[in-house]
């Protein structure tokens, strides 16, 4: 019987046929025809590591924290980021200060919950934002530290705990304020573009 190319095409599949029967693989590949290449996953964007340091991590770290996450919700970047905080001589698992909740309420955010937590060496951050001076001095080996009044002009944020509800609407206001001079610094040394970092 003389093969024409019809039959020497049907020849192939058969034998792909018998091949794949042979080694337990479904389907029928013809010959010549493109191999269906797998999806390739999107790579997860890096997010930017941001901070937040104060003393014992219960009132103005976590208010910072939890503004900030508000202040990037808003500006529909919050993906973008990774942000915490800690404190340079902390009671680890304190809850945050009640005052501390209140003061967060009243601006609009729903306080989440929050454990107090040391810094310590292998804390991973990008940027470090202190709430004074002195926190920035006790924290030697980061490369980049910061203060909010560096970055605000406005001096240190004041410790309000012991004091009465009115300190710690001062020092949430003033944290809120300062939210858009931290992105813009933030943001300055690690771009975002297109919801990855560069």
């Amino acid at each position: 019987m003389k093969r024409t190319k019809r039959t020497e095409k049907a020849a192939n599949v058969e034998a792909s046929v018998q091949d794949d029967k042979a080694s337990g693989k479904r389907g029928v590949k013809v010959k010549g025809e493109p191999t269906k290449q797998p999806a390739v996953k999107p790579k997860k964007p890096k997010q930017i590591r941001v901070l937040f340091v104060c003393t014992g991590n219960t009132c103005r770290s976590p208010m910072a924290e939890q503004l900030f996450k508000k202040f990037l919700r808003k500006k529909k970047e919050l993906s973008h980021f990774d942000v915490t905080s800690a404190g340079l001589f902390v009671d680890e698992g304190v809850k945050i200060n009640a005052n501390a909740e209140k003061a967060l309420a009243a601006l609009g955010v729903k306080p989440k919950p929050h454990l107090s937590r040391q810094l310590t060496e292998s804390t991973a951050a990008d940027v470090i934002i202190c709430m004074t001076a002195g926190h920035k001095a006790a924290i030697e080996t980061h490369p980049c530290v910061l203060t909010v009044g560096e970055l605000t002009g406005g001096g240190d944020v004041p410790d309000p705990y012991g004091c009465d509800m009115d300190a710690y609407m001062a020092v949430a206001q003033y944290l809120e304020y300062a939210c858009v001079d931290i992105y813009a610094a933030v943001s300055g040394r690690f771009p975002v573009t297109s919801g990855s970092r560069i």
